[in-house]
This record gives structure tokens, C-alpha cells and sequence, in this order.
């Protein structure tokens, strides 16, 4: 119970429900008719021209085999996929994706030096001039 909430006696119970029952039944919610003449007309997203314009903003695609969406992005991505011809330029998936990126970068040695530390005798030791305060 909440902190300084008593319990309710058995009349208010009945008071407190029939005051919800009356609620209840004087909501009156809309009709599927009326929810239908609240929405905007132009709600039939799928018209021919909404779809012509959305092919339009995409470009040029013959839209068969890599030449998609989906072809684009595999390319994109994946080092086996093939470059959509509709894609012009010298990208290769297999040098340019982001699998073959992320394998280049983790590729990289995080000590680029791996051979055999010089001797003392080959390190050549440069005489310092003696500062002057002249």
C-alpha cells in the first residue's frame, strides 16, 4: 500500500466502481469508418508515381542479378561478391570492401619492427659539440 493511502471502506469501493463503470460506458471511441476519415488522403503510399519517383532517386539499375540494392551493398561488404556493372569505376570487392579492409588493417603488425635488434657496435655514436656561450 502506498504511504499514507488507507485502505477503502466497503461503500467508497462501490462508489469508486460505479464512477469507472460510467466512465467506461460514456467513452464512446471511434468507428473504423471514423479512425479511416482522420487519416491523410494521400495515405496509399503505394501509388505508380510514388514508385517511379523512389526508382528515380536510386539511379540506374538494370535490377538483375548484381545489378540491385542488395548487389550493391554485398559489394560493399563482402570481398567474394561480384561488382555490379551498373557501378562504374576501378572498385574490386576483393581489395576494397570492408571485409578486405578490416582483414588489412588486423594485417598490420602492432610492432612494425620484427627483425633482429642492432648490436652496440653497429649503432654509430655521434660526438655532441660541447655547448658555447659565446
Amino acid at each position: 500500500m502506498v504511504a499514507g493511502v488507507v485502505a477503502l471502506g466497503a461503500q467508497a469501493k462501490l462508489d469508486v466502481n460505479a464512477e469507472a463503470d460510467t466512465a467506461l460506458t460514456d467513452y464512446d471511441p471511434p468507428t473504423n469508418t471514423e479512425m479511416e476519415a482522420r487519416t491523410l488522403a494521400a495515405a496509399n503510399y503505394g501509388t505508380a508515381a510514388n514508385q517511379t519517383t523512389i526508382l528515380n532517386r536510386l539511379g540506374a539499375w538494370t535490377g538483375t542479378g548484381v545489378n540491385t540494392l542488395l548487389g550493391a551493398f554485398k559489394a560493399l561488404l563482402s570481398k567474394a561478391a561480384a561488382l555490379p556493372s551498373d557501378i562504374t569505376g576501378t572498385g574490386d570487392p576483393a581489395t576494397d570492401s570492408v571485409e578486405a579492409l578490416a582483414e588489412a588493417i588486423a594485417a598490420i603488425p602492432t610492432n612494425p619492427y620484427t627483425g633482429t635488434p642492432p648490436s652496440t657496435s653497429d649503432i654509430v655514436r655521434i660526438p655532441l659539440k660541447p655547448n658555447r656561450y659565446d
